[in-house]
């Protein structure tokens, strides 16, 4: 679900290109200039928080045949968002 609300918040775009012909070009060309409007994030996170999948901790658990990975020495370690810090815990 997390990589789905960052597809749509990085990609979310309702615009139609157009495309027109040019006498340069033996197909179409699309026509990019076109106004771009943002959307607002606040509204994608709502979204997501009223169609988030809420499982009790008590109800996770591990098959056994897990290998855990190691952050690699040059990776920068991103401060969680706050509602992953209560499910996921602080550390």
């Amino acid at each position: 679900m997390e990589i789905l609300r960052q597809a749509i918040m990085c990609n979310a775009d309702v615009g139609v290109i157009t495309y027109d012909w040019v006498d340069t070009f033996i197909d179409p060309f699309p026509d990019l200039n076109m106004y771009k409007k943002c959307r607002n994030p606040n509204k994608v996170v709502d979204w997501l928080n009223r169609h988030a999948l809420h499982i009790d901790r008590d109800h996770l658990g591990r098959l056994g045949d897990e290998v855990p990975l190691a952050m690699p020495p040059d990776a920068t370690q991103l401060p969680q968002w706050e509602h992953t810090k209560a499910y996921h815990g602080s550390g």
